[in-house]
């Protein structure tokens, strides 16, 4: 009885902390995508010296979250993230309209998979 106890508690833990985590991890892509469309915005009118202030923030608060990351999405995903944000400054650094508005596309699409994995949904359970 004590050992059937023991169990119910700990997966009664177990799924507190991953539906808490699934949803600190769904609540920061969307705030990392509402900072990409201010980005966008801030590229489309030109203002360089704002898009790179943002764009170095952005890079900043990845490189501190994605080790936390690491622990539970995939790898491949944290590197497509982090050698696009890269490049994404590049060319924002560069002022190359164009290839940056395409960076922060892919950028977007690459938070918006990690989304749909990590949304608890019958598609991902089974």
């Amino acid at each position: 009885m004590k050992l059937l106890l023991g169990s119910a508690i700990l997966i009664g833990i177990f799924l507190f902390v991953s539906i808490y985590i699934t949803h600190q991890t769904l609540d920061r892509i969307n705030q990392y995508r509402y900072e990409l469309a201010n980005l966008r915005a801030l590229i489309s009118e030109a203002k360089w010296s704002d898009a790179q202030k943002q764009a170095m923030g952005l890079q900043k608060q990845w490189n501190q979250i994605q080790d936390h990351w690491d622990l539970y999405i995939f790898h491949t995903d944290i590197e497509n993230i982090e050698i696009t944000i890269a490049r994404m400054v590049s060319f924002i650094n560069s002022k190359d309209e164009a290839s940056a508005l395409a960076e922060l596309a892919a950028l977007d699409m690459h938070f918006s998979h990690i989304y749909r994995n990590e949304m608890f949904n019958m598609q991902n359970v089974l």
